[in-house]
């Protein structure tokens, strides 16, 4: 169960979706670099921008069975065990009697995807690796990619199923009333998490929900860039969360929430955001926004959070740019970058700031809060350095 709700995102995903919207560092598959890290790079954005024919090539294309052209996406991962390549599919369709290789969308269907993730388990993953959460991942990921959350995952099944559970499964007597069992030693109470001040992988309880809650409401999210799901539990999707969170505030990014990250943690949830009225940059965020919605469908924003993440990204070069207000947002000619202008497009003395447009996406709308705060202080601590009599108060007479 550990290893399908990996796979499948906790039984919520049955095809693979291609979008590594952080680099290709993210791509987990090695022989996706045969054609060098540019090939790479140009595929995986075009996969971001809904043609991912490419980059499945380049994953699966010429191996496992994959020997036409086009076989790479065509038998993409599918199912609760993300079924790939062209002999996976075969072997299972002759298995299950599934015709799986002239119909590989078969796969992805709920009542099939149980049945193949039962027999690709069966089939694939040893009796001795069945109780070792590594071995099994590398029977059935081909490596050890997701290691920290399977983990997770494994170690909670393992708290759900209980022996005595087990037991009544084997027996057909679920859903039945059964004997109460005999009183038992009562069980003892989990640790609390925040207790030495510090909450890391591993942990659960209310504490790692309230910190699950502040990332979101703050905008981070994991190495995926999926929104994280407050359910109490320190896994690997918190944790990346966590060190996305500590680089954006230049602490260290171990992925253990430490006093100091608790501390800045709290900091930037009294501070508002760029996009609360409350924020004394908000018009210029406003003014952001109202420029990349006059863009249209060719700012490529998958939805509108994404374009607040780009706004506040321009706002915070446009002020440190100099610039007092926002007057037009235009597209680069290649559309892979952003122009805050202030002043008239066509004047050449217009000033500008520039930005990658899906860094800016990508960045939380927090992080550009802060940064633009730090800015903002060091500029006024300069200032006050340079005119030091401005700081003082006037000196006063005594009276005679």
């Amino acid at each position: 169960m550990a290893q399908v709700g990996h796979e499948s995102h906790g039984l919520t995903k049955l095809e693979e979706g291609f979008r590594y919207t952080k680099g290709i560092s993210q791509i987990p598959v090695k022989s996706a670099m045969r054609e060098g890290a540019q090939a790479l790079e140009s595929a995986r954005l075009e996969a971001l921008r809904g043609r991912p024919e490419a980059l499945a090539d380049l994953m699966y294309g010429g191996r496992m069975g994959n020997d036409e052209p086009g076989d790479g996406y065509k038998y993409r991962g599918r199912g609760y065990m993300q079924l790939t390549g062209k002999d996976n599919y075969r072997s299972a369709g002759e298995a299950l009697g599934l015709d799986l290789v002239h119909h590989p969308d078969l796969a992805a269907k709920p009542e099939n995807a149980a049945r193949i993730a039962t027999w690709y388990w069966q089939h694939n993953v040893s009796q001795n690796a069945r109780e070792d959460v590594t071995k099994a991942t590398r029977a059935v990921n081909g490596g050890t990619n997701g290691l920290a959350d399977r983990e997770s995952r494994n170690e909670r099944w393992l708290q759900t199923l209980t022996p005595e559970l087990m037991e009544q499964l084997a027996a057909g007597r679920i859903g039945r009333a059964v004997e109460p069992p005999a009183p038992a030693t009562p069980a003892r109470t989990a640790p609390n998490a925040a207790a030495d001040g510090v909450l890391k992988a591993g942990e659960k309880g209310p504490a790692i929900e309230t910190l699950q809650k502040s990332l979101h409401a703050l905008g981070y999210t994991d190495g995926k860039d999926r929104a994280l799901n407050p359910d109490g539990h320190f896994g690997a999707s918190t944790k990346e969360a966590v060190q996305a969170f500590q680089r954006a505030h230049g602490l260290k990014d171990d992925g253990v929430a430490g006093p100091k990250t608790l501390d800045a943690l709290k900091k930037a949830e009294q501070t508002p955001l760029l996009s609360n009225p409350a924020h004394p940059d908000h018009a210029m965020f406003k003014q952001a926004v109202g420029g990349l919605e006059k863009l249209g469908p060719q700012a490529g924003f998958k939805n509108h959070a994404e374009l607040e993440r780009a706004a506040a990204t321009l706002t915070f070069e446009a002020k440190v740019g100099g610039l007092e207000r926002i007057d037009h947002v235009a597209l680069s000619t290649n559309g892979t970058g952003l122009f805050a202008v202030q002043g008239n497009l066509n004047d050449p003395g217009h000033h500008r700031a520039h930005v990658n447009k899906q860094q800016a996406g990508e960045q939380p709308l927090e992080q550009s809060t802060f940064q633009l705060q730090q800015d903002t202080q060091q500029r006024q601590k300069l200032e006050a350095q340079a005119n030091p009599n401005q700081t003082q108060p006037p000196p006063t007479r005594a009276m005679g």
